[in-house]
């Protein structure tokens, strides 16, 4: 590989920049971004200022720097840019443009979940205007969701008919397409599924449960993933055969494989999937804790390269711990070394740049950094993330505390 197109600059793309250069000896980065000074820029060779969802734009680029590949991990709606692009100038690619469209529209991941006898909520489809007629085919509460946005973004729980109007109206307006998905809400913990697909077969490496905090009445934000999720061997068994279909449904051949879903008891219902690496610095969660390198195992299967699919979970309890805002201006993150030191936290990672305005969470992309502890029971783990939390401090630039603290308590 002679020059390699990265897509968005943040910071896991930090983590694929370095290990691109380890794979492919005095490989040139050329790093797009619609962001003037994006956190992985003094990584790259070379910086585009090009926003990553412009299709149009980032083809041109890549002809224009004739790049042999072009690549994004742990991001969900440029898929199809890169499945795009990678089609139009023949490059590698581990996904077609059609598979990367139907892993990013929940629309039509719903449909295909239904054919595939893959188990979800019973939703329906609103195209621009709600029909309130559809309703009273569903129970309340409802999950509105836009058909193709980032993350949690315009995701909201409803409990009446009035909620429903307005936020159907704003996920219809947040929708590329003008799209929403109005599902009925499941009762149960949310599970968080990291897989990855070699030679057509899913293997599952780590289940994650996915600790949320409900920031009003409409929103909730994960602030807090517990690692294995709690499961018994019945509902292991359900996850597994459940990757393998969609495996199947999506012809997939090497892939990463991201599932979230909610387990009640014994019931299992799939919220939405992807074929990417898990954001937030997931591929360093699932190396510590399996010794599988998901990040190098992705670079793979760009080139269709079969991955070694050995791995042994590790019997500590981990967590990742997601640090947000009241808000303001951000300075530094402050207690980290020394809680590295004295063996409380494992490691931190910080995904906004000193002087950036941070707001409130309302979303994962309000999240300032995350931090990484590992313990040998659970009783364990909730003392020294008791013990981080009370001992961080997110420092604005007047030196004031301004993480929030009550999704913890």
């Amino acid at each position: 590989m002679k020059k390699i197109i990265v897509l968005a600059g943040g910071n896991d793309q930090i983590a694929l920049i370095k290990a691109l250069r380890e794979r492919y000896e005095g490989v040139e980065i050329v790093l797009i971004d619609f962001a003037e000074n994006p956190v992985a820029k003094s990584f790259a060779d070379k910086h585009l200022v090009i926003s990553t969802m412009d299709q149009d734009a980032v083809l041109r680029a890549t002809k224009e720097e004739n790049a042999d590949m072009i690549i994004i991990t742990c991001g969900d709606q440029p898929l199809p840019i890169m499945a795009y692009v990678a089609e139009q100038l023949n490059l590698p690619c581990y996904l077609t443009y059609e598979q990367a469209l139907s892993l990013t529209n929940k629309q039509f991941m719903k449909d295909i979940m239904i054919n595939n006898g893959i188990p979800t909520a019973k939703y329906f489809v609103v195209n621009r205007q709600l029909n309130e007629d559809m309703v009273s085919s569903l129970s309340f509460p409802l999950i509105i969701k836009p058909a193709d946005c980032n993350g949690s973004k315009g995701v909201r729980k409803v409990v009446d008919i009035d909620d429903l109007r307005m936020y159907t109206q704003q996920a219809i307006e947040l929708s590329r397409s003008r799209t929403a998905i109005i599902e009925e809400f499941k009762e149960g913990i949310e599970i968080s599924v990291d897989a990855f697909v070699n030679n057509g077969k899913a293997s599952v490496l780590m289940t994650s449960q996915l600790n949320k905090h409900q920031v009003n009445d409409s929103t909730m934000v994960i602030y807090q993933s517990v690692i294995p999720a709690q499961l018994g061997k019945t509902v292991l068994d359900k996850i597994d055969e459940i990757a393998n279909k969609i495996a199947r449904a999506y012809k997939l051949s090497f892939s990463p494989l991201l599932i979230q879903m909610i387990v009640n008891g014994e019931e299992v219902s799939v919220i939405e999937f992807s074929a990417r690496i898990g954001g937030g610095a997931k591929y360093q969660t699932i190396k510590e804790y399996t010794g599988f390198n998901i990040l190098n195992a992705n670079i793979d299967a760009m080139v269709g390269k079969t991955s070694d699919i050995s791995f042994k979970p590790s019997k500590a309890v981990v967590s990742r711990c997601h640090l947000y805002t009241i808000g303001g201006v951000f300075d530094r993150i402050w207690g980290l070394e020394q809680l590295i030191k004295e063996g409380i936290i494992d490691s931190y990672t910080q995904t906004v740049s000193s002087g950036c305005k941070v707001l409130a969470p309302q979303g994962s992309s309000n999240r300032i950094g995350s931090v990484l502890i590992k313990a040998s029971s659970y009783d364990e783990l909730t003392s020294k993330i008791q013990t981080a939390i009370n001992t961080i401090k997110v420092l604005d630039s007047d030196g004031t505390d301004i993480l929030y603290r009550r999704m913890y308590e």
